[in-house]
């Protein structure tokens, strides 16, 4: 059957699209421009509502499937990775002032240009090794925001739930 003998439920909402909408069209967007369709418009397509249950039911038996014990696990190891980077972080930006001030202990001993040279490496390298460690810190504190968030809006766990996981890291 030719799409042009099939029902026309509505037309496009992109005003400057308008296309036809037919009651066999199989998306949830028009075909067209793109454009996302109403729910209104979604309710009136059969196979647009079928695709949506079946979602809804991966969704359910992915929930089931994982439970709120494996997720507090994910979650817990997501904390502890992020702990090792802020401490590696942490670690590499106390170590760029102690190795700048070795080095600028050992260009104390020579002269004239070498002088300069070590200190100018020494100033060099305890910056370089004071902002990576910034950096890789500001990485183990993203990851930590991240699953703060991760678990404040995850829709498989109850307020009780999400609060043991957040109080226990």
């Amino acid at each position: 059957m030719s799409n042009e003998t099939t029902e026309v439920i509505a037309n496009c909402p992109n005003p400057e699209c308008g296309e036809p909408i037919r009651v066999d069209h199989p998306y949830t967007w028009c075909s067209e421009c793109g454009e996302p369709l109403p729910e209104e418009i979604k309710a009136q397509l059969p196979r647009a509502r079928s695709i949506v249950v079946q979602e809804s039911e991966v969704d359910e038996s992915h929930a089931r499937a994982i439970g709120p014990d494996a997720l507090a696990q994910r979650y817990k190891q997501a904390y502890q990775s992020a702990r090792i980077i802020v401490g590696a972080g942490s670690g590499v930006k106390v170590l760029g002032p102690i190795m700048a001030t070795l080095f600028a202990i050992v260009s104390l001993k020579a002269d004239g240009f070498l002088l300069f040279a070590g200190l100018a490496s020494s100033l060099a390298l305890g910056v370089s090794l004071y902002v990576a460690g910034v950096m890789i810190l500001a990485q183990g504190e993203l990851l930590r925001a991240t699953t703060d968030s991760a678990i404040n809006t995850s829709p498989l766990l109850d307020n009780d739930q999400k609060s043991r996981i957040l109080a226990d890291w």
